[in-house]
């Protein structure tokens, strides 16, 4: 075993020197009566070894206080300053927090207002951008507008050439005051505000609205031209048309109307399509109207072809003469006109067909009827006739009921008899349930009216 050197018995003694001397302390401390008990025969030994007389209770009350102090700490006591410093450095949780949520605020109102003039710098710009933009597009429109003027100017009108030059100067003078108030664009400068840009905005906007305005007017202006030019080309076509004189010649209202429209058309009348539209309706009514005398016309020359009595033929002329004045009316509609005619080729297939007029003779059809009238009491009767042909084909007759005053246009109708005559009637048909004589009356080709075998009377009726 090496030799134990003298600084590591040195090192372990005063460790156990000093561990010794704090379990003396500890147990000192821990033995509190003892030790008082000590301290006060000390203390006591130390007066008499003086010569100091004192008394035993006021050496036990003064080591006691002593005791009961010695291990007591007293602060010293704190200056303003130091209290305040203690304080807030108790408090510091509340009040840094207080402070921490302040400066947040703070923070994010300083921040949001950054944000908010940003965005505000950033839309203005992006609005005077769009300004620029758009006085751009105003004035490639105005320039568009104005490279159509010369073929508006080299149209040639015959009634509306005064007001179409008058539309083309007018937008002539609006374009020259658009280009006399046209503006070079300036940028914006990189450094500019808010402010700054927030005045050029607002100029750039006011002069927008201003050339808008203009360009507006001359747009409007300009448009009027297509319909007028249209309206005069109409007008035009009207007065130039090959018939337009024999027009004028049987509705002398014709070239009034013409002659208000060309007037409305010159001074560029608000009523001026209105004007030319009465007149091109007119002249077509009248061009419509001279189609129908002409279709009158071939169907009078058929109708006059035929060998007629005079009776009949005074008939026929009376409805001819019907559908001529029809022809002249002012308010004629196709509808009556059609009726008219088909009027006519009515009465030619009449009076060219030879028809046989006859009872109706079939299972389930009456052959005759009786009237009774409520109101008066009367009675009337009547057979149920209807016109064959030589072929046996049921013939239609336009027929006027006597009792509605209609005309209709029927195959089977009623005609008025006696009471006698229709006694007659019935006995034939209740005999063997068929009429042995149904013949009424004949029409040969060439007549209008029918030759009737039978007693018969006025009135005829086309519903029972």
């Amino acid at each position: 075993m090496s030799e134990i050197k003298l600084s590591d018995q040195l090192g372990a003694m005063a460790i156990i020197d000093s561990l010794y001397a704090q379990q003396i302390a500890v147990e000192e401390h821990l033995n509190l009566p003892e030790l008082r008990s000590k301290l006060t025969q000390r203390i006591r030994e130390y007066y008499q070894s003086a010569g100091v007389e004192i008394n035993d209770d006021l050496i036990e009350q003064g080591v006691k206080s002593w005791f009961t102090n010695r291990l007591r700490y007293k602060a010293p006591r704190l200056t303003l300053w130091q209290r305040t410093i203690a304080y807030l450095y108790v408090t510091s949780r509340r009040w840094l927090t207080v402070i921490g949520v302040l400066v947040l605020i703070a923070a994010l109102i300083g921040g949001y207002r950054f944000y908010t003039a940003r965005s505000t710098l950033d839309g203005l710009k992006q609005n005077f951008a769009a300004a620029l933009s758009q006085r751009a597009q105003l004035d490639e429109k105005a320039q568009q507008l104005a490279q159509k003027l010369p073929s508006w100017k080299a149209v040639s009108l015959t009634y509306a050439g005064k007001s179409a030059a008058a539309i083309i100067a007018q937008t002539e003078s609006l374009l020259s005051e658009f280009n006399a108030n046209r503006k070079t664009a300036e940028p914006l400068a990189a450094s500019a505000g808010s402010a700054q840009i927030t005045q050029r905005l607002n100029t750039e906007t006011a002069l927008n609205d201003a050339q808008y305005a203009r360009l507006e007017q001359a747009l409007v202006q300009i448009n009027r031209l297509p319909a007028l030019v249209k309206a005069d080309r109409a007008l035009s076509a009207v007065a130039r048309a090959p018939d337009y004189d024999a027009y004028v010649r049987r509705t002398p209202e014709l070239a009034s109307l013409v002659s208000a429209a060309a007037q409305a058309l010159s001074q560029g009348a608000d009523n001026a399509q209105a004007q030319v539209d009465k007149a091109a309706n007119a002249f077509e009514r009248e061009k419509n109207r001279s189609g129908m005398i002409q279709a009158l016309n071939r169907h009078v020359a058929r109708l006059e072809a035929l060998p007629l009595s005079a009776a009949d033929r005074s008939s026929v002329n009376a409805q001819i003469d019907g559908v001529r004045a029809l022809s002249q009316s002012p308010d004629l509609t196709q509808q009556a006109w059609n009726s008219a005619m088909s009027a006519l080729d009515d009465t030619y297939t009449l009076i060219v067909t030879p028809l046989t007029l006859t009872v109706v003779d079939r299972v389930g059809e009456n052959s005759g009827i009786e009237r009774t009238y409520d109101s008066s009491g009367g009675r009337s009767w009547y057979l149920i006739a209807e016109a064959l042909t030589a072929q046996g084909n049921a013939f239609p007759l336009t027929i006027k009921d006597s009792e509605t005053g209609e005309l209709k246009k029927v195959r089977i109708f009623g005609i008025r008899i006696s009471q006698s005559e229709f006694e007659k009637l019935k006995r034939d048909k209740q005999d063997d349930g068929h009429i042995d004589n149904g013949l009424v009356g004949r029409k040969p080709a060439n007549q209008l009216g029918f030759q009737y075998v039978r007693p018969v009377m006025e009135g005829r009726i086309t519903t029972w």
